[in-house]
């Protein structure tokens, strides 16, 4: 019987004394360790390596952590990869871990026991994690945004935006499998940001559900011409929403999105 092969993490620090110690402290858990010193070098490193997770320093020379995210969220072969990151001011950091899909971080400097604690909290989740469906909610209403995260979380990596125009620029950058997105909201509505989804040659088949609390005929009816089949008016329920998801993506797997 062939020994279990041990789970693969992508280390990106730049700083070699520092690597060095975090590799050190990730081997003893029981991990295999590969090391990237540059953002750039990284990106392509992950899409070859595929590894089960992913630590990255924020603040590197040539691009930083958050550009490496962003380039790692944006390619298919990376974007469902649990993500850490290192740094030395976490609170910093933790106010864009929701935002990004950042599952965890490691404090600057690197303890073993920290680090080990770390690895065992997401242990369960390097397994759960490489098929879970990406799932993109914009909505201006903070609860509602909340009530929706809530009820999809254990099935889904779920981003969220408030605002229309920074919705776009992630759907962009993450790609997700499904976008759900309220119809009202301020600056750029719902019907804008389907149309700036549309006319972007990488988000142009992304699966949109709408969510309106005023189901009006010419909103359903401009959605409609921009692709859009699927609609939930407010208040619904957690089981319809999944239900439509579920949907949404059965039909893409199957090939009956529109291409």
């Amino acid at each position: 019987m062939k020994p279990a092969q041990k789970k693969k993490i992508l280390v990106i620090e730049d700083e070699t004394a520092m690597s060095s110690l975090l590799k050190g402290h990730i081997e003893k858990c029981g991990y295999d360790v590969e090391l990237s010193q540059h953002g750039k070098e990284a990106v392509v490193k992950a899409r070859r390596l595929k590894p089960d997770l992913i630590t990255i320093d924020v603040l590197m020379p040539d691009i930083d952590g958050i550009a490496v995210l962003k380039s790692l969220r944006s390619n298919e072969e990376t974007r469902s990869i649990p993500v850490i990151f290192v740094t030395i001011v976490p609170a910093e950091v933790d106010k864009i871990k929701s935002g990004m899909g950042i599952i965890d971080i490691i404090q600057k400097p690197f303890e073993f026991n920290r680090v080990k604690a770390c690895l065992d909290r997401i242990e369960n989740a390097l397994d759960e994690k490489k098929n879970r469906k990406i799932i993109l909610l914009i909505d201006d209403e903070q609860e509602a945004l909340g009530l929706v995260r809530h009820c999809l979380e254990k099935r889904f990596d779920v981003f969220c935006k408030t605002n229309g125009s920074e919705g776009v620029e992630l759907a962009k950058d993450i790609i997700p499998d499904i976008l759900i997105v309220d119809i009202l909201m301020p600056e750029m509505n719902g019907v804008e940001v389907i149309k700036e989804i549309r006319e972007c040659s990488l988000t142009k088949n992304i699966p949109i559900i709408v969510l309106t609390a005023s189901d009006t005929d010419e909103f359903r009816s401009e959605c409609c011409n921009l692709g859009v089949k699927r609609f939930l008016s407010k208040p619904f329920s957690a089981e319809d929403l999944i239900k439509e998801i579920n949907n949404q993506l059965i039909e893409r797997s199957c090939g009956y999105e529109k291409k």
